[in-house]
């Protein structure tokens, strides 16, 4: 499986690096941090869950699977928000 960013979303970035996105579907505004913009990032093309992983485990010079039990429940809460899809 696969993970995009959802193209419908409006996504500002403000000057301390963090992201706001806005659902102009449901009106909810949603912030990121550092890390989930950096995640928003490499999403600019399609990747599955071992090559974000890996790419943040380089990024972040931290154990892969460390990563893994971080980022799997914060994407879970992106795909929910519709703020990033799921492609098989």
């Amino acid at each position: 499986m696969f993970y995009t960013i959802n193209l419908e979303m409006e996504i500002m970035e403000l000057e301390d690096g963090e992201r706001v996105i806005f659902d102009p579907t449901t009106g909810d505004t949603h912030f990121l941090e550092a890390v989930g913009v950096d995640i928003l990032k490499l999403l600019d093309t399609p990747k599955d869950m071992d090559e974000l992983v890996l790419a943040l485990s380089k990024e972040y010079d931290a154990d892969a699977e460390m990563i893994r039990a971080d980022v799997t429940p914060f994407m879970d809460k992106l795909v929910e928000a519709n703020i990033i899809m799921q492609l098989l």
